[in-house]
């Protein structure tokens, strides 16, 4: 979430993922901050995703 209204994981860290499910199951308040951050701020629009796209696989892309 761009706001800040959510939890950043790497994928593979197990650990990480447990730790994070069970802070939004014992901790309300901390869930609840990042459930209002998410809410506060409007997803992007279509023609924005896709311009992020765009601009992503240019400069993945790029010759280096």
């Amino acid at each position: 979430a761009m706001g800040g209204g959510g939890l950043l994981l790497d994928p593979g860290d197990v650990d990480g993922w447990a730790d994070a499910m069970a802070l939004m199951l014992e901790h309300p308040v901390e869930r609840q901050m990042l459930v209002h951050a998410s809410a506060s701020d409007p997803p992007p629009t279509w023609d924005e995703s896709v311009d992020e796209l765009w601009s992503l696989m240019r400069r993945c892309t790029r010759p280096t």
